[in-house]
């Protein structure tokens, strides 16, 4: 999933470019296991209740009010948290029972809250079905999330070429090598047109035409530049 958008870069300023789903929604395990945490504190709390009984036999039962006084704050959050991770149905379900709650004045019946445990799985496990979840080599994940992969003396001296480096390392990570190099290719247009400009070349479209003109203008005596200076651009 593409689309255009607005960002923002590290420096703040805003740029534009195409957002994946992954810039929407990171998958972020430990988020996930607090989520599952909460969904199990939920079950406790009507295993707590029932103590296995049959759900039909608590129909004219209130669950107690040590449990009812905890139940807005532990469905709060794991509403949130289905939130966060797009797990949208089952986060909608959630909203409605604490509708129902609060309109019956904070009284939870046992029955009713056990059926509304067994839809709240049921939901988040249709929810889940509809996605999926990449896990990146860890030798190189951290490359997806780098701000400023090349250092910040890199960021400061060509920060037009920013958005393409830190594409590149996205797609290292992901193993995507050709459009790694796709990127990098971009990045170095930058620091080209730089040096072009220090040796008073004219615009040149291609990399060919410029390389072609830097080389020749390093070895003409005409261009003012200090010996150590030439030496260094003229390295391979």
């Amino acid at each position: 999933m593409l689309c255009a958008s607005q960002i923002v870069s590290p420096d703040g300023l805003p740029k534009f470019g195409l957002v994946t789903l992954w810039d929407v929604l990171k998958f972020d395990a430990h988020h996930f296991v607090r989520m599952m945490t909460s969904v199990a504190e939920v079950q406790g709390m009507q295993k707590l209740t029932t103590y296995g009984g049959n759900p039909s036999g608590f129909e004219s039962q209130w669950m107690p009010d040590e449990l009812t006084s905890q139940m807005p704050d532990v469905l709060g959050k794991l509403r949130q948290q289905c939130e966060d991770s797009l797990l949208l149905s089952a986060s909608d379900l959630i909203e409605e029972r604490l509708e129902i709650f609060r309109l019956a004045g904070g009284r939870i019946n046992i029955a009713e809250y056990i059926r509304f445990d067994g839809e709240l799985n049921k939901r988040i496990e249709h929810d889940l079905k509809r996605k999926k979840f990449y896990q990146l080599k860890p030798e190189t994940a951290h490359l997806f999330e780098s701000v400023m992969p090349f250092g910040e003396a890199v960021q400061s001296s060509f920060p037009s070429a920013s958005h393409d480096i830190e594409e590149a390392c996205k797609c290292f990570a992901c193993d995507r090598y050709d459009a790694t190099v796709y990127h990098l290719s971009r990045a170095m247009e930058s620091p080209l047109r730089c040096l072009a400009r220090t040796l008073h070349i004219n615009k040149t479209p291609g990399w060919p035409g410029n390389i072609t003109k830097i080389v020749r203008n390093l070895k003409t005596p005409k261009i003012r530049l200090s010996r150590n200076r030439r030496s260094f651009l003229s390295n391979p």
